[in-house]
């Protein structure tokens, strides 16, 4: 599946911030199948660049392409239909919400989703819901939170908190996954194993990945590919060998 057809193509996107340039003429691509990482010193356009993708933003300048299709500026809903599916930081999950609950939210067809439905095919309803707990279920035991399927999510550890995020991902049967820095806030251990996940579900389910991530010796023993940002442009791209040796990565991270 890695290095498949296009799935993510960004050209010459510029965004200003008043007068501040956030992002200058970047162009990359992503290929079905791939896990890229994209790394940068704080302020360099990392997440403001996924905030274009996503829809969060439009750029000034530049078009997006999504599976060879121009989705510049179209809203956040309408590229989740398209299968891209973005993760935040701090996730944005429904607190008061069993684990479990919050993955099935992101189901695509979700019967009993309309107060019409809910009350006149309540019979329908409760039969969908009784048919994808197996589905649920497989989902969560891969991602090691199974075991806390019926706790709400404001009672469960970081890291549980963040693999539910990306159950909601699966949930939504997302083709490409946008992370932004999965692993803040989360033990160093807890760390690699959210990375043993994602890497389990890149190359087993042939889910594409792009992910922001600080923990460069965490990324690096997964990605087969790295994208490096400073001030707004892109600095460096390559194997995660070639971009930890190369001088200009290490000078922009320092500053010097």
């Amino acid at each position: 599946m890695r290095g498949g057809a296009e799935v993510l193509r960004v050209e010459k996107i510029t965004k200003t911030f008043g007068g501040l340039v956030a992002l200058d003429d970047v162009s990359l691509t992503i290929r079905e199948g791939e896990f890229v990482g994209l790394i940068g010193p704080n302020g360099s356009g990392k997440t403001t660049l996924f905030n274009v993708i996503s829809g969060v933003y439009k750029p000034d300048r530049g078009k997006v392409y999504l599976f060879g299709e121009d989705v510049t500026g179209l809203p956040p809903y309408e590229l989740y239909k398209k299968g891209l599916v973005r993760g935040f930081q701090i996730p944005r999950l429904w607190k008061g919400m069993a684990v479990i609950e919050n993955t099935a939210t992101a189901m695509r067809v979700a019967v009993g989703e309309t107060p019409g439905q809910a009350l006149l095919k309540r019979r329908s309803w409760l039969r969908w819901e009784k048919g994808i707990l197996g589905k649920l279920h497989e989902m969560l035991e891969n991602l090691n939170i199974l075991h806390v399927s019926l706790h709400t999510t404001d009672s469960v550890s970081g890291g549980q908190m963040k693999l539910t995020d990306i159950s909601r991902a699966l949930a939504g049967e997302a083709k490409i996954l946008l992370l932004d820095e999965p692993t803040a806030g989360v033990a160093p251990r807890l760390a690699g194993d959210i990375f043993k996940h994602l890497d389990w579900l890149n190359r087993e389910l042939g889910l594409t990945i792009f992910v922001i991530e600080h923990r460069l010796e965490v990324l690096f023993e997964h990605v087969e590919r790295v994208i490096v940002m400073h001030e707004g442009r892109i600095l460096v791209e390559g194997t995660p060998d070639q971009v930890a040796r190369d001088p200009r990565v290490l000078e922009a991270y320092l500053g010097g």
